[in-house]
């Protein structure tokens, strides 16, 4: 047990590791994208694919931005914790695959699964980089926030 805990400090494993990751990481984007039928999207599930976009983008914005208010941050620092959080990523992709590989999704559910995660994570940085861009600090250096959270005062 000991001698794992050494390895995980290797440089040469990290770099192996960081290699494998980037390989599997790989070849699940390629898969993803070789089952991905776009023809399969009809302009009636445009719609779909729009509500369940915004569904997704307000979910993640109100069930993170709303905790973060609680615990004393501000309400543009809410907002960039919920957008933040907004994108879906490889795991909404590997639950649409795997329920596409056991035909318990049809394509065009796969589709619109596989564009909502791929348009949460292209809105989300230039939505950031709107809300920060009106920040106080509007020079390129960054000042520090003497405000610190209520989880984070003594």
């Amino acid at each position: 047990a000991l001698e794992g805990i050494k390895l995980q400090y290797s440089k040469d494993f990290k770099e192996g590791a960081e290699f494998v990751r980037i390989l599997f990481a790989a070849i699940f984007f390629v898969s993803l994208g070789v089952l991905l039928d776009v023809s399969a999207l009809d302009r009636h599930l445009l719609g779909f694919l729009a509500a369940i976009t915004v569904f997704a983008l307000l979910s993640k914005i109100i069930g993170c931005g709303l905790p973060a208010r609680f615990l004393g941050y501000d309400n543009r620092e809410s907002l960039a914790i919920g957008i933040g959080m907004a994108p879906r990523g490889e795991v909404s992709m590997v639950i649409a695959l795997l329920g596409l590989n056991l035909g318990i999704i049809e394509q065009p559910l796969y589709v619109v699964i596989v564009l909502m995660s791929v348009l949460t994570t292209l809105v989300t940085p230039p939505a950031l980089r709107a809300l920060m861009s009106g920040d106080n600090a509007t020079s390129n250096t960054e000042q520090p926030s003497d405000h610190q959270p209520a989880s984070r005062k003594k």
